[in-house]
């Protein structure tokens, strides 16, 4: 019965890994910042701007903070905020941004529409 119970846990623990590893391998790829930073945006919270790139790569962006989320802000916004200034009010590369696992768990948000900073 333990060894049926360690080999669930086991597997449990490499199927949690590999969504990890998917959801961040997404988030690389869509290129986009995550629908809570683009909420974060749409407060007035941090500025996404497009970085245009040369030789037909992929655009960026650059993420600049604002102010510091306000209660408005859901508790995933603020996750983000978090991850990404790590308490210093710096701008960021979204390429650079690595998602919050730990604190959001296996269902990062990767999806949504991002403007062109035009605005």
């Amino acid at each position: 019965m333990t060894g049926n119970v360690l080999a669930v846990v086991i597997g449990v623990v490499v199927l949690a890994l590999i969504v990890a590893i998917v959801v961040l391998v997404a988030v690389r790829a869509s290129g986009r910042p995550s629908v809570e930073v683009q909420a974060l945006a749409r407060h007035g919270v941090v500025q996404i701007d497009r970085v245009p790139r040369t030789g037909g790569q992929r655009p960026d962006w650059l993420v600049t903070p604002l102010r510091r989320p306000g209660s408005s802000s859901s508790q995933r916004e603020r996750i983000w905020f978090d991850s990404m200034f790590r308490h210093r009010m710096e701008p960021v590369l979204w390429s650079t941004v690595a998602p919050p696992f730990a604190a959001l768990g296996e269902s990062g948000s990767v999806d949504g529409i991002v403007s062109d900073g035009g605005g």
